[in-house]
This record gives structure tokens, C-alpha cells and sequence, in this order.
């Protein structure tokens, strides 16, 4: 079992674009599906993925972790074979993936 724990940097600061490499070009991950290793990829995305996973989804409009490029990336790594393990238990509101500590 290979488990990779990772803590992304929120893609604010000129920081986006390397969020946004991270999420699509996790080149050690798509190895991970391709030869079907059993595989756990869990951390902080800092990736608000849809309009239910967080309680006031508006107060992220503008904010880097509500944006369609970071949203589409965290679609496709879905697309591409990882499950999002939280959404899979709890498909329905109610249960959110995202919020902010301060």
C-alpha cells in the first residue's frame, strides 16, 4: 500500500500555478493508477471541488481555492481514477471537505 500525504500550498501569492501543477501533473500518482498499485493520496488541496463542499460556497467566490481551473483539476485527477473518499461515504450536503480555521 502506498500512501502519499501532501499539504498544498493555497494558489494565492503567484502561488496558483504551482497548485495547479501539482493537481494535473502528479506524475508519480498517475503511475500509482496505471499499474493499479493499491494507492491512498490524502492531505490538504486546498480545493474547494464543488459548490457543496463547503457550508457558504459564495464567501470563496474571487478566492484561489474556488477556481474553475483549480476546480477542473481536482475533477480530473477524479476522471483520471483517484476517488474522493469523503464524497463516495457522503454523497449529500451536509458533510463538508472544505473550511477555513480562521
Amino acid at each position: 500500500m502506498t500512501r502519499i500525504a501532501t499539504f498544498n500550498v493555497n494558489g494565492v501569492n503567484g502561488r496558483l500555478p504551482v497548485l495547479l501543477k501539482w493537481l494535473g501533473e502528479s506524475d508519480y500518482g498517475q503511475h500509482l493508477l496505471e499499474v493499479g498499485a493499491p494507492s491512498i493520496l490524502c492531505g490538504d488541496y486546498n480545493v474547494v471541488p464543488t459548490q457543496i463542499d463547503a457550508v457558504v460556497p459564495r464567501r470563496w467566490l474571487g478566492d484561489a481555492v474556488y477556481f474553475p481551473e483549480c476546480r477542473q483539476a481536482y475533477a480530473k485527477m477524479l476522471k483520471d481514477g483517484w476517488v474522493d473518499g469523503v464524497r463516495r461515504i457522503h454523497p449529500e450536503k451536509g458533510i463538508y471537505t472544505y473550511w477555513n480555521f480562521s
